[in-house]
């Protein structure tokens, strides 16, 4: 059996994490002890950093992930569509990380499918045929 294909959208929960998550960081960092000459740089890469991911969740409206068989999937974008292999998965309740291989890239990149970013179905329907994968078929247990 074939996992479904995710049409994803931005996930409220994932947003509403990072936002909060940076923001204790800065807070951290600005009543820290540590000079200003090291807290400035640390907080331009705290916004730096929330800065990107926020902006990659919100551009996950639109792309599509089709499993092609189990382990080889196509994702589709505003950039085209790219063949990649997957290489693992971790479930949760709540949400899915899959590990993708792209060709000629030597790190895996992770896509975080949160359950609000699906429907509720298609998310169930994601977690039982990764849970059904024997170990080794692109999920470690």
């Amino acid at each position: 059996m074939l996992p479904p294909t995710l049409q994803l959208k931005p996930s409220r929960w994932l947003l509403i994490w990072l936002v909060t998550l940076h923001l204790l960081a800065v807070g951290a960092v600005i009543y820290s002890g540590l000079a200003w000459a090291i807290r400035l740089p640390l907080l331009l890469v705290l916004l730096a950093g929330g800065t990107l991911a926020i902006r990659r969740e919100w551009r996950r409206s639109g792309q599509q992930l089709v499993p092609v068989t189990l382990t080889q999937w196509q994702i589709t974008s505003i950039n085209g569509t790219e063949e990649v292999a997957l290489r693992d998965a971790l479930v949760f309740r709540h949400l899915v990380i899959l590990y993708f291989s792209y060709p000629g890239k030597r790190w895996s990149r992770p896509v975080l499918v949160a359950e609000d970013a699906v429907s509720t179905d298609t998310h169930r329907r994601l977690r039982a045929v990764l849970n059904t994968l024997p170990p080794g078929a692109g999920q470690s247990r």
